[in-house]
């Protein structure tokens, strides 16, 4: 190779160089720049503040390969070399965007979550906040990566030459896969439905499988429910838009509590009731909505009462319907013990009229002898009387 043509190659190189690294910090200056004005802004956003802290790196690094990229324009090196770099610089382009904006789609959730107040008394518009900010989260996050993934796929010829041959027959894939993955996709539209709908929300109180507990995590695919004990229950999330389940706090969370005792008929209901109202009254769970107590059922030897109390939500309605059981009892053990449930027997008394006349008991019954024969005769007895002479 002559002389002069290396030369004339290590100059090209070394000026393609130069123009890749003025792109790389045009493009990187550029992107400061765009960020400082955003950020000017939106000084006291809470997104401008998460999305500087999440994704200033990836950022960055999608900036100055796009740099990069648009550098390789203007340079002068061999096909291989220019046709090679500016495939692994298009693919680390297209990494670095979806990193990126995974990264946005996080700063987006954690700014919508931080302005929400869960630990309200009425906090139902926050958890469904909560709820479809998660959801979508996790779908966008699912697009990304899928547009991603397809998108470095797509660089390479062999990908696009199979996936073009693919087409024809792409009815007939999708059949397939949707048979085959039925359960899968089920839940993923379950769970975009539940983000558009939200028959459940995050801290939802729901009986699910006779099991009472909060909705503790929301995906695509399945709920997590935290029951009373602190046990999980991973349901699939077809099952809440498919089977009917109860869920208490859908619209509010005050609920209704009923507390019954099973008492004697000599229960003194006024008292009991004077009693009722004032331990209600002074306890601090009640939010002064309700409190009712009724006979509601005779049953046998014993009576139902039944009371019903209000409260701000489920919690506070089970250890309100516990403290009131427990103080009417004892109460009615210190004043009225007579009013718990009592056991009696009853001696029926003796009915006059139904008594017999009585009579003599019969004789006792023995062979008759010789002795019952008033004249017994000699021929028969075989005896004959002493004559004196």
């Amino acid at each position: 190779m002559p002389e002069a043509e290396i030369v004339e190659q290590a100059t090209n190189a070394a000026l393609s160089v130069g123009v890749l690294v003025v792109a790389g910090f045009l493009a990187l200056g550029v992107h400061l720049l765009a960020v400082r004005g955003i950020f000017r802004l939106g000084r006291s956003d809470r997104f401008a503040q998460e999305a500087t802290a999440r994704a200033k790196w990836p950022a960055r690094t999608t900036s100055i390969l796009l740099g990069l990229l648009g550098g390789m324009l203007f340079t002068e090196l061999p096909d291989g070399v220019t046709e090679g770099l500016t495939h692994t610089l298009l693919v680390l382009a297209i990494i670095g965007g979806t990193v990126t904006l995974m990264r946005l789609a996080v700063a987006v959730e954690v700014s919508i979550l931080s302005g929400l107040d869960m630990d309200a008394e009425d906090n139902s518009w926050a958890r469904g906040r909560t709820t479809r900010a998660i959801l979508l989260r996790r779908i966008s996050s699912a697009l990304i990566i899928m547009v991603g993934v397809g998108s470095v796929l797509l660089t390479f010829e062999t990908a696009r030459t199979v996936g073009t041959s693919l087409l024809a027959s792409a009815g007939i894939l999708g059949l397939v896969v949707g048979v085959a993955a039925q359960s899968t996709l089920a839940n993923i539209v379950a769970g975009i439905q539940i983000a558009v709908a939200e028959p459940i929300r995050i801290d939802d109180v729901v009986v699910v499988e006779g099991q009472w507990g909060n909705i503790e995590q929301l995906s695509l695919t399945y709920v997590v429910v935290r029951t009373w004990d602190r046990r999980r229950v991973v349901l699939p999330t077809s099952y809440f838009v498919s089977t009917p389940f109860e869920n208490w706090s859908m619209y509010g969370q005050q609920i209704i509590g009923d507390v019954v005792w099973q008492l004697d008929h000599r229960v003194p209901m006024n008292a009991m009731r004077q009693e009722f109202h004032r331990m209600v009254d002074a306890h601090d769970l009640w939010d002064g909505d309700v409190a009712v107590l009724q006979v509601i059922e005779v049953t046998g030897p014993t009576v139902k009462v039944r009371g019903l109390v209000s409260a701000h939500n489920s919690h506070n309605a089970w250890d309100l319907r516990c403290a009131l059981r427990e103080g009417i009892l004892v109460w009615l053990a210190e004043h009225h013990p007579y009013a718990l449930p009592t056991t009696r027997l009853l001696e029926a008394a003796e009915d006059p009229s139904a008594r017999r006349p009585t009579s003599p008991p019969p004789p006792p019954m023995r062979s008759p002898g010789p002795d019952d024969v008033p004249n017994p005769d000699p021929a028969r007895t075989g005896e004959w009387p002493v004559v004196d002479r």
